[in-house]
């Protein structure tokens, strides 16, 4: 607040009448949107940059929805803001940050939240613009610079390319995509996909150690890519989740245990639900409308139960992985997509082959 506004700038509470009162919070936020959009533009014609600190409140006193906005003053303030939000509401209270002080407004605007106990650790009581500056104090709370807000996302936003590019195998680079030059862009990611291609021949050497078998059910070779696949996207899922989770420090390496249980039961309700349509599917399309006899009850058994329990170990190893790579220092981006569905494509060969083995006699 301090940061960003001097003692004459504006502090207003916005109010409703009856009759335009929201019914719901979302709904306060829209109507608060639009007259933010109105107030720009006019603080753009007066040649200003509108600044703004917002605070929805609604649940103390009356428990009528409201909002307190901390504006940078400009000539015809109050009369610029009265005329946006007479949609809404004509009664409006204005006050300057001088007349009760930096201190005594930060905790006035934030008093519901606290009292209310809805304010969990780290996060904002209040929204802002984005062209607002944020100070950064020493341990004994002086101010030793500023970071803006801007500064902040594109920090941000540069450790989210980076992450999406490890995500994709992908060396990263801080150059915009056009001005990346076409072996730059090959050097970035021709290492990445010679490893994951001879990482892939595992999965040719699982297939060609079991060609006599599979010459003998060559059904199975059609149901292969539907598995791999399957296996890849359930990996991915779940890695995404911890890698997220990780990035927003919801989780850590202290909560593997929990995250893995909580994964085992997804695992086991998916494959299940998935295994039953698709024994449904081999019966119905593949087996009677499409006339396949090789597909008897033991294939579609085989299949089935591969993948159960191809989807369980696909979201154990895809949650599992992330959380090791944080342990030992990695960026748990690089355990995404490309790596885990080569070690599930591999481990779901294995299983097909085991139960053919075991329900086909191979």
């Amino acid at each position: 607040l301090a940061t960003n506004f001097g003692p004459g700038d504006t502090v207003v509470t916005l109010t409703y009448r009856d009759e335009n009162l929201p019914p719901t919070l979302d709904q306060a936020k829209k109507n608060i949107k639009k007259f933010l959009t109105m107030l720009r533009q006019s603080y753009r014609l007066a040649g200003q940059e509108l600044k703004y600190l917002l605070v929805h409140e609604g649940s103390h006193g009356d428990h009528r929805l409201h909002h307190h906005i901390v504006v940078n003053a400009i000539p015809g303030v109050q009369e610029t803001i009265r005329s946006h939000w007479a949609a809404w509401g004509d009664n409006l209270d204005f006050a300057s940050i001088d007349m009760k002080g930096y201190t005594a407004w930060a905790k006035y605007l934030c008093k519901e939240l606290l009292t209310t106990g809805r304010l969990s650790p780290g996060r904002h009581a209040w929204s802002a613009s984005r062209n607002l500056a944020m100070p950064v104090v020493d341990k004994e709370g002086r101010l030793v610079g500023i970071v803006t807000i801007d500064d902040a996302i594109d920090v941000m936003e540069e450790e989210a390319t980076e992450d999406f590019e490890l995500m994709a195998a992908i060396t990263p680079t801080d150059k915009p995509y056009l001005r990346t030059g076409v072996m730059e862009t090959v050097r970035s990611r021709l290492p990445w996909l010679m490893l994951l291609m001879l990482s892939a021949t595992l999965s040719g050497l699982v297939i060609n150690s079991f060609e006599e078998s599979l010459a003998t059910y060559s059904v199975l070779i059609g149901f292969i890519p539907m598995l791999t696949g399957t296996g890849g996207n359930s990996g991915s899922q779940s890695s995404v989740a911890v890698i997220r989770g990780l990035s927003l420090n919801e989780i850590d390496f202290g909560d593997l245990f929990s995250v893995v249980w909580k994964e085992c039961r997804v695992a086991v309700i998916c494959g299940v639900l998935l295994a039953c349509a698709n024994f449904v599917k081999l019966m119905v399309v593949d087996r009677w409308l499409m006339q396949n006899p090789d597909l008897t009850i033991p294939v579609a058994l085989v299949i089935c139960l591969t993948l159960i329990c191809t989807v369980f170990c696909a979201k154990v190893v895809g949650c599992m992985l992330p959380l090791l790579a944080e342990k030992v220092g990695l960026d748990p981006a690089v355990m995404a997509s490309p790596f885990i569905s080569t070690i599930v494509d591999v481990l779901s060969l294995l299983i097909y082959f085991a139960f053919a083995a075991l329900l086909l006699g191979l």
